[in-house]
């Protein structure tokens, strides 16, 4: 959660928080505001597992690669972030990573977008997102995310995915994005 002027923008983790307890995000706006301190979570296992999932991504990011994929990896500290990952999916690359994902007062970052040869206004593609997970079992924070970045996608590209996916150490999950 972040604040611009009088405007809160909310990102598919702080969605998730609500949901698992609304008071939650009652005091991530009391801390944005300054109200109070956010507590700090400093933890070698958090650091080792934060570490562990950003190997992780790299490392489909790398099998990518090597199948010779077209790839536009999109700047994180840049400010035109989302208008890139818009051309991008406009230019029809075969994956897209770390798009920028903003509608409204909803964003983030998906770690994948992948072309389908779905027709949508972009072209005669289109595009599902795909998420990198080191847990064992998908929680329902994580489809919640996809959900919000596929609607997102939706949006930009005239048309509704049929999947959304996550990879995890035992490989992909698909989940159909109207269910």
């Amino acid at each position: 959660m972040r604040k611009e002027g009088s405007n809160f923008f909310y990102s598919a983790s702080d969605l998730s928080g609500f949901i698992h307890c609304h008071h939650l995000t009652t005091l991530n706006k009391m801390a944005v505001l300054g109200k109070i301190q956010k507590p700090k979570r400093e933890s070698k296992l958090i650091e080792t597992l934060q570490m562990r999932g950003q190997e992780f991504e790299q490392d489909q990011l790398k099998l990518l690669k090597k199948q010779k994929k077209t790839i536009a990896i999109i700047e994180q500290n840049s400010k035109s972030a989302f208008e890139d990952t818009k051309k991008a999916m406009k230019k029809g690359f075969d994956v897209i990573y770390q798009a920028r994902m903003e509608m409204g007062e909803w964003q983030g970052w998906a770690d994948f977008l992948l072309k389908v040869e779905t027709p949508s206004k972009l072209g005669k593609w289109s595009y599902e997102v795909y998420d990198t997970k080191l847990a064992s079992t998908t929680k329902a924070g994580t489809i919640l995310q996809i959900s919000l970045y596929s609607e997102i996608v939706a949006t930009i590209q005239g048309v509704t995915a049929e999947n959304m996916h996550v990879w995890t150490p035992k490989g992909k999950e698909t989940f159909r994005v109207n269910e």
